[in-house]
């Protein structure tokens, strides 16, 4: 999407289910002109002798008033409607009725003149300008035409004729220059949410990753809606949150914690973050290699027993290839602060009796044992079971 303000003069739009055609961009705003009239309308069809055409007390202005406000479907639509202040001289510049401020409006005679070559042709299409031929409150020497006003012939001439007759409507709307247009010229009133990360812009390189990782990122909206953010690995959506705060900092779960991280796979990731305020969306990328070659085995609770432990036995069903690096450790005070990990991994391996040399358990005797293994210049092995005894 591109802003309303990257539109050339001349460049069709759609705005709030009608077509409009860009006249000029101004300063943060946009004049804009229906793309073709609306239905056929009297300029002044009141009984009003002494100015029927003065657009302020005219029908065709309470018309448009009331094709203004049915327009926007939205709040925000209507908000992006802005008033502007419409000259209505008569043909000769007399200014007998003065200025009006206004949310639409036909062109002036002049207005038209400058922007007749972008404004498109349309078969039977005649509509009203907003300018009066002459005024008759004024030393105008047009004063017996007082009832006539401006229009605009199908194929772009144009000439005066009396109030009292039907043309078509074409308001003018001035506009935002900050909307946004998408692809298909669709001009939004939202503003789309915004994502931000600590760890940098969009397409970030996180770097290579041994452990579970905090990636944190905060999805933005600045019309405060609320968001749906959904969390993607390499695609598949791992986690969605819905009814999130504009500014809330969030965790991508899928690598923070232990759990997670072990279900990826080593290499290259893209994570990919949505936000969506149900109108429009932002997607944040981040890229990561897992590069996991080391694993540790222990028991998650060590087995503490009443008395001393003194040996033990420990027996490994694994696939150690040549090039990797492996130990086995056990301790007999796993219970302690600091404990003593003794170096078993010869006793393993030859299937002897291992004898603790350790002699204090300031916590009670407790068994554990660490199997540590690295990849090294391998291709990889496995470990499928741990046995064992300690007396």
């Amino acid at each position: 999407m591109k802003k309303l303000a990257k539109l050339s003069p001349g460049r069709i739009f759609n705005f709030a289910g009608e077509k409009f055609v860009v006249m000029e961009q101004r300063d943060g705003a946009a004049f804009v002109l229906l793309a073709q009239s609306k239905e056929s309308c009297p300029f002044n069809d009141k009984d009003d002798a002494e100015n029927r055409n003065d657009y302020t007390r005219s029908t065709l202005k309470e018309r448009i008033d009331k094709w203004v406000e049915a327009l926007p479907r939205t709040s925000e639509e209507a908000a992006a409607i802005l008033p502007f202040e419409v000259d209505l001289s008569c043909t000769d510049r007399s200014k007998s009725y003065g200025t009006i401020t206004v949310k639409a409006a036909p062109l002036t005679l002049w207005q038209y003149g400058q922007f007749k070559e972008l404004i498109p042709l349309n078969e039977d299409d005649w509509y009203w300008l907003v300018t009066p031929w002459a005024c008759r409150w004024l030393r105008s020497p047009y004063t017996d035409d007082a009832g006539y006003v401006w229009y605009v012939y199908s194929d772009g001439s144009y000439s005066y004729y009396n109030a009292s007759y039907s043309y078509g409507i074409r308001p003018a709307l001035i506009l935002p220059s900050t909307l946004l247009v998408s692809d298909d010229g669709t001009v939004s009133t939202n503003t789309p949410p915004t994502i931000t990360s600590t760890s940098g812009a969009s397409g970030v390189n996180l770097g290579s990753k041994t452990a579970a990782f905090s990636f944190k990122y905060t999805p933005n909206d600045a019309d405060g809606d609320k968001l749906t953010v959904t969390e993607k690995l390499d695609g598949v959506v791992k986690k969605t949150r819905t009814n999130v705060t504009s500014g809330t900092q969030l965790t991508f779960e899928c690598a923070s914690t232990a759990a997670e991280f072990q279900k990826i796979l080593n290499g290259t990731h893209t994570i990919t973050i949505e936000a969506s305020d149900g109108k429009a969306s932002a997607t944040f990328t981040a890229t990561f290699t897992k590069a996991v070659h080391k694993a540790t085995i222990t028991l998650k609770t060590p087995l503490a027993v009443s008395g001393d432990i003194t040996a033990a036995v420990m027996s490994v069903v694994w696939q150690i290839p040549a090039g990797a690096v492996y130990k086995v450790e056990a301790t007999n005070n796993a219970k302690d602060t600091s404990p003593v990990w003794q170096d078993v991994t010869a006793e393993v391996k030859s299937g002897a009796n291992i004898v603790f040399t350790n002699k204090t358990a300031a916590n009670g005797a407790a068994f554990n044992f660490r199997i540590t293994v690295e990849r090294g210049t391998s291709a990889g092995g496995y470990i499928s079971g741990v046995s064992g005894a300690f007396q």
